[in-house]
């Protein structure tokens, strides 16, 4: 008898001591699966959609986190953008044809990676560059003096009028300031003001016969020799009045420091106008003068 409770005992020792030593192993290995799996690569905070005025930057950001380095690339309509490999992507200054465009962001650790959701891009109208012909006078002091105030001044073909430092009115447009049947014989009426003194604005108004039309406005025509030119960028048409019977038409237009503008001419059926008018909206361009 005591030979066999001794065997059962050493018996027991040994089933015993595995099962004890099977328990913590068990339990490390519970623990370290838990880690691994709250530590996996994540985006927290994907790009956004962005508005950005035509001719500015955009700049999409991204925030993810991950058991390794993290390395990005950048795509564009899900083709990659070379050098775009940090946290965040600026775009070169847009253009219209930037519409609609589509930012992801792929990010990687190493072991494996992510793509986000696109951000949208969306165009909106061109914020005003410095110096800008439109808003070169907003918070100008009163205007230093006043020329042709409350009493209109005349233009007739075919002397031209410049007003250095001044910003004048849009001529008048349509029928009754022609003599019937006397070619060449209209008068506009108009009004100029003395701008500030730190203004670079000039004003003119030109009248020429209609077989000059086309030059003048498709070159730097002499006319303009010391205006600038009107296709030096900075010149705006601000009305244009054509009196076809008469065979004259005139023009007003203002000249500032400013750069970046261009002249476009485009003839539509009156029917038809808001089309044109429309595309050009699209293109960030804005009708500064119609004549019918």
């Amino acid at each position: 008898m005591g030979n066999r409770a001794q065997m059962f005992r050493t018996r027991a020792v040994r089933w015993i001591l595995p099962i004890a030593l099977l328990i913590p192993l068990l339990g490390c290995g519970a623990s370290h699966n838990s880690e691994g799996f709250g530590s996996q690569l994540v985006i927290e905070d994907p790009p956004s959609d962005v508005t950005t005025p035509l001719g500015q930057t955009a700049t999409f950001a991204v925030v993810a986190t991950g058991p390794g380095t993290i390395t990005y690339q950048w795509n564009r309509n899900g083709v990659p953008i070379a050098g775009a490999n940090t946290a965040s992507y600026t775009t070169p200054a847009i253009s219209a044809s930037d519409d609609g465009s589509r930012f992801s962001v792929t990010v990687s650790d190493g072991g494996s990676s992510l793509t986000s959701a696109p951000a949208i891009l969306t165009v909106g109208p061109r914020s005003p560059l410095l110096g800008d012909i439109r808003f070169q006078e907003v918070d100008a002091a009163a205007l230093a003096g006043i020329s042709g105030w409350g009493n209109s001044l005349i233009l007739w073909y075919p002397i031209s009028w410049l007003y250095t430092g001044s910003i004048g009115t849009p001529l008048r447009l349509g029928l009754g300031q022609c003599v019937s049947g006397v070619a060449q014989d209209c008068g506009w009426q108009y009004t100029t003001w003395s701008a500030s003194q730190t203004s670079s604005l000039s004003t003119l108004y030109l009248p020429d016969t209609l077989e000059n039309l086309d030059t003048v406005l498709s070159s730097n025509s002499p006319l303009f020799a010391d205006f600038g030119g009107i296709a030096s960028g900075n010149v705006v048409v601000t009305s244009l009045d054509i009196e076809s019977p008469e065979d004259v038409f005139a023009m007003s237009l203002v000249q500032g420091k400013s750069e970046g503008f261009d002249l476009r001419r485009e003839t539509s059926s009156a029917s038809d106008l808001a089309a044109p008018i429309a595309d050009d909206g699209t293109d960030g361009r804005v009708v500064t003068a119609v004549s019918f």
